[in-house]
């Protein structure tokens, strides 16, 4: 009985990392990015925000974005919570 729920559990990891990598999860984790962005410049709406890389770790968001003609370097945790970018000089 145990084994069979693990294995069922290193199933559901599987699949739930599977579905973070998928194109719609990166397409919506983009979304997200540059609402977060808009909301920490400011001033900028969400749609005119470009982002052109991002990494993710268990513990932040680390992105490039481009807005109003600048180019900004952000981070936020993992939770996209207390977005901070700086204006790459």
């Amino acid at each position: 009985m145990n084994t069979i729920r693990a294995v069922a559990a290193a199933a559901v990891s599987v699949l739930s990392l599977a579905a973070c990598s998928s194109p719609q999860g990166t397409a919506d984790l983009e979304m997200r990015l540059k609402e977060v962005t808009a909301t920490a410049i400011t001033g900028v709406p969400a749609a005119e925000v470009v982002i052109s890389s991002q990494t993710t770790t268990p513990a932040s968001v680390r992105w490039r974005a481009e807005a109003g003609g600048k180019t900004y370097d952000c981070d936020a945790d993992n939770m996209l919570r207390l977005p901070d970018c700086r204006l790459v000089t």
